[in-house]
């Protein structure tokens, strides 16, 4: 293993311990989409090297994490990977209600279309 993988390992697991402890203003940045594509942020690179595998319910948390920016492509590549969208947060609320509490409608329309789209 290189350093910078080391390096990369050890940020998935400070990640993991701040997702199941509701830490999201401290891990905004991993969700920063850089363009062209939303799968270039580091979450979604974590997620596509099968790292949440055994990490369902810091997955989870991610979903709910990138509804707190609105980092909707983000979020819609989660619900595309089968995160639920009602998933529960540590913190008692899930990504409905932190992209509501921040006006970000966009966020809030897609996780209203994929909800009833997974009854």
């Amino acid at each position: 293993m290189t350093r910078a993988e080391g390096e990369e390992q050890q940020a998935f697991r400070d990640a993991v311990r701040g997702l199941l402890r509701g830490d999201f203003s401290r891990l905004a940045p991993l969700f920063e989409e850089r363009p062209p594509l939303a799968s270039s942020c580091p979450i979604i690179a974590w997620v596509q090297k099968g790292w949440f595998d055994n990490e369902p319910a810091a997955l989870r948390e991610a979903l709910t994490c990138a509804c707190f920016p609105a980092r909707t492509s983000v979020v819609a590549d989660l619900l595309a990977r089968g995160v639920d969208p009602l998933a529960g947060a540590n913190t008692g609320l899930n990504g409905f209600h932190w992209a509501a509490n921040h006006g970000q409608l966009s966020t809030v329309r897609l996780l209203i279309e994929k909800r009833y789209r997974w009854r």
